[in-house]
């Protein structure tokens, strides 16, 4: 917190940051055992990106796993400093009970910063097709990522 002193006027200020670093420390702490394992796949992508989201969860079998992991990551303060990669997504095989990430497929810098919209557009089996697609929320920087999951690997 801040106090401003305007003596001319004869009125002080109280200002309170946005997001203090007390707020920031809290917000990149995982509320889940899923925000932790994602947490420590994305710091060892990029230290700087500590705060982590699980945004899906599919299961590639009956229900019963293992499943598929469409996580979020990015630096706690969300401050761009030039460098996509403080804004991570990532492709995760987890186990059956959720509590191990057995295979990371693929990590991707976001492809708008604090504006790209990601999702998997579908999954099939067998072979396990999972396809993943995204945008900046304006339509600009499309992609669409398809990954083979071999479930014997």
């Amino acid at each position: 917190m801040v106090k401003v002193v305007c003596a001319a006027l004869g009125v002080a200020l109280i200002l309170s940051p946005t997001l203090s670093q007390a707020q920031a420390g809290e917000e990149s702490k995982p509320s889940n055992a899923l925000e932790q394992l994602l947490q420590v796949a994305f710091a060892a992508k990029n230290p700087k990106v500590t705060r982590a989201k699980v945004l899906e969860l599919r299961s590639i079998g009956m229900g019963a796993g293992p499943y598929v992991l469409l996580g979020w990551g990015i630096r706690p303060d969300s401050k761009f400093e030039g460098s996509f990669d403080d804004e991570l997504f990532g492709v995760f095989i987890l186990n059956n009970n959720l509590t191990k990430i057995e295979r990371t497929v693929d990590i991707f810098p976001t492809c708008r910063w604090a504006d790209c919209i990601v999702s998997i557009e579908k999954m099939s089996w067998p072979g396990a097709e999972v396809v993943v697609v995204g945008a900046g929320s304006y339509g600009d920087g499309r992609f669409r990522k398809v990954y083979v999951i071999d479930r014997e690997r």
